[in-house]
């Protein structure tokens, strides 16, 4: 494997120190500096060393240098990879373009520097969710009041074709009026598109769907993830994985959770997606009925 090569070149080599510049061509280099417990230092690609660096000589025998043009047999394996990453960046930067509401991060610019991609987005005040909810005490009525804001603002995602595909609490910013605003497009695909070239989920979070680049995604994929973002905000704990949930489909909840949430709950993230509300437009009428 790559990262086998790098332990074995690096053996070799009994570097004191190791840089590696910031691409994922390094990552076995990084593995293997683990393994070998080599201290290392992650600088950024721009192929000089810089006056930034010269500390980390000090001490070093010998220091290795890892970037682009290191361990030919790993690069060709991992440039496919990073290209991948780059042109995904790319599009989500296209995709939080289509979007001009206030509930949604708001797109400034991209532009290129130094071989390097740069994506400028809103500055978002406020907490997470996930903060927001540890912290606070709410009743039912108030997690609902603010889960139906996010449910209305997934609507304007859905109007536009696009399926987010993380929700969770850490991509939710909650201020300090309780108006909510969603973050991180990373995983998002037109509704058209099959899963994206890798693998991506959040335990807790994503459907069984999401563990596999045959599924198919759609709304009911957001759907699931919405209902275990409920789920999260009513017990202060994230559902059971849903890998694990496969074998153990049951569901705990704190005793003030009514039987009515609960349902809704249990058919949003139900583990057969035909089973789950058919789009978002049923949940937000099921939920405010």
């Amino acid at each position: 494997t790559a990262t086998a090569s790098a332990i074995k070149l690096l053996k070799k080599e009994k570097p004191t120190k190791i840089i590696a510049f910031g691409n994922y061509i390094t990552i076995p280099v990084l593995i293997a500096a683990n393994v070998l417990r080599i201290p290392y230092y992650l600088q950024e690609q721009n192929h000089t060393m810089g006056q930034a660096n010269k500390w980390f000589y000090k001490g070093a025998k010998k220091v290795f240098i890892a970037f682009e043009n290191t361990l030919e047999s790993i690069k060709e394996k991992y440039k496919s990879k990073f290209k991948m990453i780059k042109n995904n960046f790319m599009k989500e930067a296209e995709i939080i373009r289509k979007f001009n509401e206030e509930s949604i991060v708001q797109f400034k610019d991209y532009f290129k520097e130094n071989n390097t991609e740069y994506m400028l987005l809103e500055y978002c005040t406020g907490s997470s969710l996930k903060q927001y909810i540890l912290e606070n005490e709410l009743a039912e009525e108030e997690i609902l009041e603010i889960f139906v804001k996010i449910v209305k603002v997934v609507k304007k995602i859905h109007e536009k074709d696009i399926i987010h595909r993380d929700l969770k609490p850490s991509n939710i910013i909650v201020d300090i009026n309780n108006s909510i605003k969603i973050i991180d497009f990373g995983s998002s695909i037109n509704i058209s598109e099959k899963n994206k070239g890798y693998l991506k989920w959040t335990p807790g979070y994503s459907p069984l769907e999401m563990y596999s680049l045959k599924a198919e995604n759609d709304q009911k994929t957001d759907i699931y993830s919405l209902c275990a973002l409920l789920y999260f905000m009513l017990n202060k704990y994230r559902p059971m994985d849903s890998l694990k949930r496969f074998y153990y489909p049951e569901l705990i909840y704190e005793d003030y959770v009514s039987r009515k949430i609960r349902k809704i709950i249990e058919k949003g993230i139900n583990m057969e997606r035909k089973e789950r509300y058919e789009n978002i437009e049923e949940l937000e009428k099921e939920l405010t009925n």
